[in-house]
């Protein structure tokens, strides 16, 4: 629809899922606290979108292809709640060289996605502290050694290596790992 703007939807009690797929936007307006699943795929996004705050409820959240998006940023107003549901987090493409060491907060997240990005380490709180068991990161010049290097990671590898075989993401007869060769 190449939608450059949208008027605010937290009047929307009900909605519960949001797709904003390939528009415009370069921000978000203020959202509805019962949202679970946001997708706001190839937009303009710059930074992230501090509506998302308003959305104790979002359990999944897509802000994949948003190139001048910058970073994911876990500085949110003082009353908003920190996104305690989340289980899945799409940032492919978004052109982050970094992660906010708290992402460990988000404990209940389980599926994280940062390929194309120009990543070289990813915070240890996101490896122990989370659920986290699917995670992608391959297009990122982050290598394996320096994954298995974080602290962190081997409760991580646990938990995906507990997955089952379908889901873990390893090709090649394990010679990656969350899409990061040797």
């Amino acid at each position: 629809n190449a939608l450059a703007e949208l008027p605010p939807l937290a009047e929307l009690p009900k909605l519960q899922t949001l797709v904003l797929d390939h528009n415009s936007l370069a921000a978000l307006p203020p959202l509805p606290p019962s949202l679970k699943t946001l997708s706001a795929v190839a937009n303009k996004l710059v930074g992230a979108p501090m509506a998302v705050y308003a959305c104790g409820k979002l359990t999944d959240i897509d802000l994949s292809q948003n190139p001048t998006m910058g970073a994911w940023q876990l500085p949110r107003p003082l009353d908003a709640p920190l996104l305690g549901a989340l289980r899945r987090l799409g940032l492919d493409g978004c052109g982050l060289s970094s992660l906010p060491h708290g992402m460990g907060a988000f404990r209940q997240m389980q599926n994280l996605s940062l390929r194309g990005n120009a990543l070289t380490a990813v915070p240890s709180s996101l490896l122990s502290d989370t659920t986290l068991n699917q995670l992608r990161l391959d297009g990122n010049p982050m290598t394996r050694a320096s994954l298995v290097a974080t602290p962190g990671a081997d409760a991580f590898t646990a938990r995906m290596k507990a997955r089952v075989d379908k889901d873990l993401h390893v090709s090649g007869g394990g010679e990656q790992l969350c899409g990061l060769d040797s």
